[in-house]
């Protein structure tokens, strides 16, 4: 699920039936997965693309996704500019011969510079950043605390050393992709510590709310920074919460079973999620979006 806009999101689903989404027919066999964007403001949800591959990223006005081919077995890649992709061969045999996805903030397949780079030396990690401002790169496998973190800037000959921070200040991001945040115009990093990242490779530090899940050492929470503050959305003994901390201040956002993350709209101020709606028909899993403003404090 993916911020076209402050307004829109584009998310994979399945087509509604009377109140609910259902992820299978009456009949028990499974619908169609399909590419939908909703307008927030309205609620009205349109289908995008039909027959869809549970595959896509959304980057800037950029899309990829994967389209199911008529034997129902096998998927083609579409890509390019929201509303004017087209068929890309050229991304589905990359994807189904190397084996590797769409995961960088960019929305792009990795490319060979990279995917060079980190064979060169299994013991090194790389993060890739917008195509603009470069990748990062830095030791993971027999690491002293002290190991640097370099930044590969576009159209720079040679790295420079992140200040102030190591390896092990970006060792949780190496299951996830690194992500960007417009209302801040920098990437946020963390992981013993939190940290923004900006293009030209000034760092400022974010303080990390305090809680229950410093008992797992942040292991069962994940952060997410707004313009109003921070979400922390942990699960522990069998207890899930996404709060919003304001200082000293803490908020309940939900205490719904979610699916996936949370995602905050391009200006900070909006926090979408999926959750697991009530639904009387307990085999059937039915799945909703929520909507939350937290800078007017308001859900929809």
């Amino acid at each position: 699920m993916y911020w076209v806009d402050n307004d829109q999101l584009v998310f994979l689903g399945f087509k509604r039936e009377g109140a609910g989404s259902k992820s299978v027919d009456k009949d028990g066999s499974a619908q169609q997965l399909s590419l939908y964007i909703i307008d927030v403001r309205t609620g009205r949800a349109q289908t995008y693309a039909e027959r869809t591959y549970p595959m896509f990223c959304y980057s800037r006005g950029y899309i990829a996704y994967g389209k199911q081919n008529r034997d129902g077995k096998t998927f083609t890649m579409w890509a390019g500019k929201l509303g004017e992709e087209q068929e890309s061969q050229e991304l589905t045999e990359q994807i189904i011969r190397k084996g590797r996805g769409l995961g960088n903030v960019a929305c792009r397949y990795l490319d060979e510079e990279v995917t060079y780079r980190q064979a060169r030396n299994a013991s090194y990690r790389i993060l890739k950043l917008y195509p603009e401002h470069g990748f990062l790169e830095f030791q993971i496998q027999g690491y002293l605390p002290d190991q640097p973190i370099l930044y590969h800037k576009t159209g720079e000959s040679e790295p420079m050393e992140i200040q102030g921070y190591k390896a092990t200040d970006a060792m949780i991001l190496l299951n996830q992709q690194v992500e960007y945040y417009p209302f801040k115009e920098a990437y946020f990093m963390w992981s013993s510590k939190a940290w923004w990242l900006y293009p030209n490779g000034k760092t400022e530090p974010q303080p990390l709310p305090r809680g229950p899940w410093d008992e797992c050492y942040r292991t069962c929470a994940h952060f997410t920074p707004t313009k109003t503050g921070m979400l922390v959305n942990y699960f522990l003994r069998g207890s899930e919460r996404l709060l919003l901390m304001q200082g000293d201040n803490v908020h309940t956002v939900t205490t719904r079973r979610m699916v996936g993350r949370e995602t905050v709209s391009p200006n900070g101020c909006l926090v979408a999620f999926n959750y697991v709606a009530d639904t009387p028909k307990p085999m059937i899993q039915e799945w909703s979006i929520a909507v939350v403003d937290v800078c007017g404090r308001g859900e929809s």
